[in-house]
This record gives structure tokens, sequence and C-alpha cells, in this order.
């Protein structure tokens, strides 16, 4: 199966979509608690800054957990929210 029939198929259960926003969320925590633990002085970012960008991430893990396990309806407006934070999650993580 190539690419492409993969991604049609997961658009046509979005919620799926919602469990690997989750996971993906909770692994970016993961992996910013591991640079917070061993490289800080490497990277040169305050504690508090990593922190706060945990946060933010185990935040959107929860709600997109919650609209997985929850959400029946409004899958739409929800995806375009956790998209949009996503995008703002991105370029927070830029500066």
């Amino acid at each position: 199966m190539n690419l492409f029939a993969q991604l049609d198929k997961l658009s046509n259960n979005a919620k799926v979509v919602f469990l690997i926003d989750a996971i993906g969320a909770l692994l970016s925590a993961l992996f910013i608690f591991i640079i917070l633990n061993y490289f800080e002085n490497q990277i040169g970012l305050p504690a508090k800054t990593l922190i706060f960008l945990i946060i933010i991430a185990i935040v959107l893990s929860i709600f997109s957990f919650c609209c997985y396990l929850f959400q029946n309806n409004n899958l739409k407006q929800n995806l375009k929210v956790i998209s949009r934070t996503n995008i703002l999650y991105c370029i927070l993580t830029i500066f």
C-alpha cells in the first residue's frame, strides 16, 4: 500500500489522528525532559523554558487523548484546534 492510500485511509478515521497526535505530544514532552536533564548546560536554554514546553506538550496530549476517547461530534472543529495549536507550538519552539 502506498503512502497516499494510507493517508486516505487515515483521513477517513479522524479519531486515529487524535491518537497519533497525543502520542507525538507525549514523545515531545519526554524528549524535552531528557534534554532538560542531560543537556541543559550544552543547549543554554533555561530550565523554566523547557518546563514550559513540556507543560504545553502534555496539555496538547491530554486534549488529543480526550478527543480520541470521548469526542464523537465536532471532530472537524477539534482537528482545526489541534492543528493550529501544533503549528503555534512549533513556532514557539523555534523562537
